[in-house]
């Protein structure tokens, strides 16, 4: 294997509508190559005039191990599959070779820190993928819909719990992520909308804390819920290993399943 670096550019137009969609894909594809043995780092980027504008900054290892193993994974398929129908126009990749990279060196205090291929994302951050991925699926639907549940499990750790009160209509432990997508399917069964307003994350150790407005409507009787929910999050390295949400009025929810 060649140990000499190379840097793909990849700049991806998304149609209007799709950058959620597109961001949940990108981001379970990323976490599962930084895993790879050729792989260095890579930075998303997202145009500050154009949101629709995507560009991916790569660097790897061995460009002959990129393009007839690493473009092969099985966990990039979904990716390609469902990409072409994101894009407005079609992607465009470069390749470079690196000639130089200059950092700010850190200071004691400043915060700064030179970029590390070893350096993990912080549980806020691999939370807000997991938001972003649930956005996806339950707005396209979710199972019911032809949703892909693959965004959302490459969040999860294979043996995630999420508590619900059991006083729910949806209510008890689900595991793993079977478990999980049952959850979300009783959701989208359950719900026609589903949106989190005034999101707050705070952030200690393993543990995010989140605070936000739930709204829900249900599709049997139309009515809308918009209340209080905060939730406990548990992150074990990159993925969600516990959630415990914690409702402001359960009975409104109940009320609002049961009057269809």
């Amino acid at each position: 294997m060649s140990n000499e670096q190379f840097v793909l550019l990849v700049t991806v137009p998304i149609k209007a509508g799709c950058e959620d969609e597109y961001l949940a894909l990108v981001n379970a594809v990323n976490d599962e190559m930084r895993q790879e043995p050729t792989f260095v780092n890579t930075v998303l980027h997202r145009s500050a005039e154009d949101p629709g504008l995507f560009m991916l900054h790569e660097t790897w290892r061995d460009r002959e191990d990129f393009f007839s193993v690493q473009m092969k994974k099985p966990y990039r398929a979904r990716y390609e599959a469902r990409l072409p129908d994101l894009l407005r126009a079609p992607r465009e990749l470069k390749i470079f070779e690196p000639l130089r990279a200059d950092y700010v060196a850190p200071t004691v205090g400043s915060g700064a820190a030179v970029p590390d291929e070893t350096s993990k994302p912080s549980p806020v951050a691999v939370l807000k993928r997991f938001y972003e991925a649930e956005g996806a699926y339950m707005n396209a639907g979710g199972a019911g819909g032809g949703a892909s549940f693959a965004p959302l499990a490459a969040t999860l750790d294979p043996e995630v719990v999420l508590h619900q009160s059991p006083d729910l209509p949806w209510g008890g432990d689900f595991q793993g992520h079977a478990g999980y997508e049952n959850w979300a399917r009783q959701m989208s069964e359950a719900f026609d909308r589903l949106e989190v307003k005034d999101r707050q994350l705070i952030s200690e150790g393993d543990i995010v804390v989140a605070i936000c407005r739930l709204v829900t409507r249900s599709r049997s009787s139309g009515a809308v819920v918009d209340a209080p929910m905060t939730q406990v999050v548990t992150v074990r390295g990159e993925r969600i290993v516990e959630f415990r949400p914690f409702y402001w009025n359960v009975p409104d929810y109940r009320a609002a399943i049961v009057e269809g």
